[in-house]
């Protein structure tokens, strides 16, 4: 009989779509059961080789550690590392014998930040996978990796959107320049000028966001604020030709789709260890004030915002270039 992993990683959703690196190392070899937050389980949905459970807030605990008790899991891997995942692992696991915890890296990021030096900083996918590596050691097991494809983080598209009206958005330009911190967020007048250059190219821009009052701002064939449900921005993310996006969620939905991603970087740095994999880095080099926190503020602490103006041309550039790459790959394939 297969044994069985609980992970648990609840939030934030870029980093839930980052911890799908771990199951497909383990997949082989364990039945995997995948705990987050209710509102992040439809970016879990189409993967074969999970079972979702999904967590609604503290009053659904009780029924939550129900349900894990009646699976049972023979190993517990806790990838979050909160208060609240403390509790549900020692329920299951007082001694912690079959607790496996990743290592957040706190202290070296905050340190990185302080000293603007990153070598000690790890990237998050390497710290999720080390705890995973540990159980398959523990079960004699070699993990056999042919190419780093084999433990990036990968998700899969819905076969059908939820609105139909969403089928026609195919072969477009998703750009997503928001960011819940106002630090991490694009330039919009330069985010415009990107869409429009875009546009007058030929090219059908999809712009997503959050904030609705951001609708009128830019320009885009179709805009999508508000409310998305992220089955339907996976489905829209997968039939792009490529996706242009700040630090954010949507950059590793796209990179964990293999559609071609540019990610926009201001006040945060990929040196920081939180990246998409194969996605193209572009940002305003040589700001000795960043980055400036861990995840990104609602102010600028210099006050100037220098690194949200990310030249719109250079953004132009490195997306031809992309474009080019991409059918290129597809030609060889």
């Amino acid at each position: 009989m297969r044994k069985k992993v609980l992970i648990i990683r609840l939030s934030s959703l870029g980093d839930v779509v980052l911890s799908t690196s771990v199951p497909r190392v383990l997949k082989d070899k364990f039945d995997i059961y995948f705990l987050t937050k209710k509102e992040f389980s439809q970016i879990l949905e189409d993967i074969p080789y999970i079972n979702i459970l999904s967590f609604n807030g503290t009053s659904d605990l009780l029924r939550l550690i129900k349900t894990i008790r009646n699976i049972n899991p023979d190993y517990i891997l806790d990838l979050q590392g909160k208060i609240l995942t403390f509790i549900i692992r020692k329920t299951f696991d007082p001694s912690g014998k079959k607790t496996f915890i990743w290592d957040s890296q706190r202290f070296e990021r905050r340190k990185a930040i302080f000293l603007k030096n990153f070598s000690s900083v790890k990237h998050m996918i390497f710290r999720f996978l080390e705890p995973a590596i540990l159980i398959l050691e523990k079960e004699g097991i070699r993990l056999n990796i042919n190419s780093q494809e084999d433990i990036l983080p990968k998700i899969f598209p819905p076969q059908r959107p939820e609105k139909d009206d969403i089928i026609r958005l195919v072969n477009t330009v998703v750009v997503a320049p928001e960011s819940r911190w106002k630090t991490k967020t694009w330039n919009f007048s330069e985010c415009n000028k990107f869409i429009e250059y875009l546009e007058r190219n030929g090219f059908n821009v999809v712009v997503v966001g959050k904030d609705s009052k951001n609708s009128e701002i830019f320009s885009g064939s179709v805009k999508l604020f508000g409310n998305i449900s992220l089955r339907d921005l996976k489905y829209i993310v997968s039939k792009a030709l490529c996706v242009v996006s700040v630090d954010s969620a949507i950059s590793h939905i796209s990179s964990a789709l293999r559609v071609p991603t540019i990610s926009v970087f201001t006040s945060s740095d990929p040196q920081m260890g939180f990246y998409p994999t194969g996605s193209r880095v572009v940002m305003r080099e040589n700001l000795r004030c960043r980055p400036c926190s861990l995840h990104g503020r609602d102010k600028c602490p210099a006050g100037h915002w220098l690194c949200t103006f990310v030249d719109h041309r250079k953004v132009s550039e490195i997306f031809f270039e992309v474009l080019r790459k991409s059918e290129i790959n597809k030609k060889e394939n």
